[in-house]
């Protein structure tokens, strides 16, 4: 007998070459296997005598072939018909293009047939129909058959088979503590019964109550995760006494050229109550594009130093890390707060330097990219660490980061909008502000949804406010042209632009691809003014930022996520002029059209990332392999909110009751679920 941990080359009947087509589906252990669900069911309806079908619709009937099949061509199609019968008539079965059909059945069986029927020349026909043979036990009735998602040299039968073997095995016969808390707490089928019903549903009701049990297991487990971390973390005390006092603080305030907004003024005061409450702080700051969330870290770095402790701030990328240096420097240029930048493609001798530097005290804050986490940066008293784009980087890697001092206060900050459901879910382990406000003397960006039959127009406009002193951002999704993908690529529409609509204007080409020197003088001299457009791939999402620039036009703008779009659109609005975002689309899609609307019709983020998520899914949204996010493989955060609420409350039931030993035990059991060790060290 099998056990769910073994592994699939373990599992009779699969040799090392379906062993590694599984893994192309994440497949590796048995247990994998019953957590793959199937992509849709197929409704195998119970059979009707040929006599009682109606003349349009689906259909299955029991019948077997008579006389002989005929092939004729039309059109450059080859038309394959058969007759089938069965007791009270006849109806013809016809096939496209698959000659093959007129000699695989034999005309004394007896099949299961199923498929559209329509009336042609006063005639039943069935087109394109699925045959197999006629078995009473499995077609008498209504049955819904599952269909997965494939890779190439694997069956849906192979993998019907190697589910089967999981179903089979003992442990999902015994309860865990969860299991029993579950079932009492909710009603809900046992583990077993979801699993079986979930790839072989008895009925739709079935099918249903299966689903509510998964559903909730997954907002379960990674409910009692995140409340027992947050728990854990909040118990902890700090040694880092930060001086919140308002005279140490009033004179950054009264550096500041402009008033804070009301949310701005409400967070940094949320983390000043995190600072004075003897904790350790652990927050998450959200806040829509150009809201102003480098301030209120600002903010933050500035009490922390003159506090005398030090502070890191992490970024997914050098150009954010760099946009960070040069702003947070102006902020706090009035001061003796001495600031330093550290990156992967700083050469040994300016790494080690900067390195010595921060082990002696005698940086205060230090702005960088991974190479933050490299075990020989060390900091001299560590006060506060700011993840940046927080939902680029993983559990370990904060972890890291934090692990570098005693118990630091911990913020983390997203420019990413997510719905406040969502949020609580991805970061139930982290306390929640939002920044709603956008700063004063900022005007919406006006934004247009055009066909490519527009482009000489849309170009004209561009080279018109380019002439009038204005910056333009040209986005495209491909580097180089592709044979498989039909978009429009940087390279060539950077020739094509140069040569001929923005001919004589200044202009650019920026990628991933480039050195990175390169891409530093590129972006310098188009912060400076002196490129006037600037052709890029989505490398430009975040961290740049021009004031003057005013115009983002995006080519085959179908092929970005609205998360995405509404990123890149936030790299115009900058400054005090009108600014523009142009999509560029010949999508006949309807979803990428709704999408697009959206961006039309939408300006704020976090309304955007409610539609985006109600068209396509979190999975498709965030990306469910992303660092930091959980990987839902059938809840909906949104569809199936009340279920993520019950979970919530079964978990807070959990947390309260760690004193008794089967809720401890269903903590733990949650916690192996989710990587609980590396994130309890967080």
């Amino acid at each position: 007998m099998h056990k769910l941990t073994d592994k699939t080359i373990e599992v009779k009947g699969i040799g090392p070459k379906k062993s590694s087509l599984f893994k192309k589906l994440d497949i590796y252990i048995l247990e994998d296997a019953l957590h793959y669900y199937p992509r849709e069911y197929e409704k195998y309806k119970a059979v009707l005598p040929i006599s009682q079908i109606r003349s349009s619709g689906d259909v299955s009937i029991s019948a077997s072939f008579m006389g002989r099949p005929r092939t004729r061509y039309a059109k450059g199609l080859s038309i394959t018909s058969i007759v089938a019968v069965d007791n009270t008539g006849k109806v013809e079965c016809t096939w496209f293009n698959q000659p093959f059909r007129a000699s695989i059945y034999k005309q004394d069986v007896l099949y299961y047939i199923r498929g559209k029927i329509i009336k042609r020349n006063n005639k039943l026909q069935i087109q394109n129909p699925i045959i197999e043979e006629y078995c009473a036990q499995e077609h008498t009735r209504d049955k819904l058959v599952p269909v997965y998602k494939l890779t190439r040299g694997l069956t849906q039968t192979d993998l019907q088979r190697l589910i089967n073997k999981a179903l089979e095995c003992p442990e999902l016969d015994k309860n865990s503590y969860s299991d029993l808390l579950i079932k009492k707490s909710t009603g809900f089928v046992s583990k077993k019964d979801a699993y079986t019903n979930i790839h072989y549903p008895a009925s739709e009701d079935q099918l249903e109550y299966a689903r509510q049990r998964l559903i909730f297991s997954e907002f379960f487990n990674l409910q009692v995760s995140a409340q027992y971390i947050k728990n854990t973390i909040n118990s902890r005390t700090s040694d880092v006494k930060i001086n919140t006092d308002k005279a140490n603080i009033e004179s950054f305030f009264n550096s500041l050229p402009y008033e804070l907004t009301p949310s701005q003024d409400k967070v940094i005061k949320n983390i000043f109550n995190d600072f004075n409450s003897g904790k350790v702080m652990n927050r998450m700051i959200q806040g829509d594009v150009g809201s102003g969330k480098t301030l209120v870290a600002a903010a933050a770095l500035y009490t922390v130093a003159f506090s005398g402790y030090q502070s890191t701030m992490m970024a997914p990328t050098e150009l954010l890390a760099k946009q960070h240096m040069k702003t947070l420097s102006s902020l706090l240029k009035d001061f003796r707060i001495h600031i330093e930048l550290l990156t992967g493609s700083m050469n040994a001798a300016e790494k080690s330097a900067i390195k010595e530097r921060l082990a002696n005290g005698k940086i205060d804050i230090m702005i960088g990219t991974h190479a933050l986490i490299q075990d020989d940066v060390i900091f001299k008293s560590l006060g506060l660490v700011i993840s940046d784009e927080q939902q680029r980087f993983g559990v370990r890697e904060r972890a890291v980061l934090r692990s570098k001092g005693g118990a630091p206060h911990f913020m983390a900050m997203s420019a990413t909008p997510i719905p406040r459901t969502l949020a609580h879910i991805l970061y139930g382990d982290l306390d929640l502000s939002v920044i709603k406000d956008m700063p004063p003397g900022r005007r919406p960006i006006k934004t247009y949804c055009v066909s490519s039959k527009l482009r000489e127009r849309v170009y004209r406009f561009v080279k018109n406010r380019v002439k009038q002193g204005e910056q333009a951002y040209i986005v495209c999704q491909l580097i180089e042209e592709s044979s498989t993908i039909d978009a429009i690529s940087a390279e060539d529409l950077y020739s094509e632009l140069k040569q001929g609509y923005l001919m004589g204007i200044e202009i650019r080409l920026l990628h991933g691809r480039l050195e990175t020197n390169e891409k530093d003088l590129i972006m310098e001299e188009f912060l400076q003014g002196k490129t006037k457009a600037l052709v890029a791939t989505s490398i430009i999402e975040v961290g740049v930022d021009a004031e003057n620039a005013t115009i983002i036009v995006i080519e085959n703008a179908e092929r970005f996520g609205l998360a995405q779009l509404h990123q890149l659109r936030g790299r115009v609005g900058r400054g005090v002029k009108q600014s523009y975002c142009i999509l560029i689309s010949d999508t006949d899609d309807d979803l990428a059209k709704d999408r697009l609307q959206a961006m039309v019709s939408l300006a704020n983020g976090f309304e955007i990332a409610e539609k985006d998520l109600e068209l396509r899914g979190p999975g498709q949204v965030y990306g469910s392999r992303q660092h930091g996010l959980p990987e839902f493989r059938m809840a909906n955060p949104i569809k199936d909110s009340k279920l993520f609420m019950l979970a919530s409350k079964n978990a807070e039931r959990v947390i309260k009751n760690l004193d008794k030993i089967e809720f401890r035990k269903i903590a733990e059991e949650c916690l192996s679920k989710h990587q609980g060790t590396d994130i309890i060290s967080d």
